[in-house]
């Protein structure tokens, strides 16, 4: 895993841990970049404020929750407030 805290990016690689680059983003605010192929994951990704998860093109990276219910689950702190969550596939 490569860390670039003054870039706010994380680069994961396929076999690496996704839910340690968005906890080690959530700290600074930035970007988790997935590197090509495919991201097994066994259980949900808890995304936090002011962090994205980009891959690397539309077509190469994929996150693999194989058949199980997990997924992105999107998560705030204050119930005051409404937000947006927006998730763009570029191919």
């Amino acid at each position: 895993m490569n860390v670039n805290i003054g870039y706010s990016q994380v680069t994961v690689a396929p076999g690496q841990n996704i839910q340690t680059a968005i906890n080690q983003m959530a700290l600074v605010g930035g970007t988790v970049f997935l590197t090509n192929g495919i991201h097994y994951v066994n259980n949900d990704l808890i995304l936090a404020n002011n962090v994205t998860i980009r891959g690397e093109n539309g077509v190469g990276t994929v996150i693999d929750f194989g058949n199980h219910p997990y997924g992105i689950r999107i998560k705030g702190s204050n119930v005051y407030n409404t937000g947006t969550a927006s998730v763009n596939v570029a191919v």
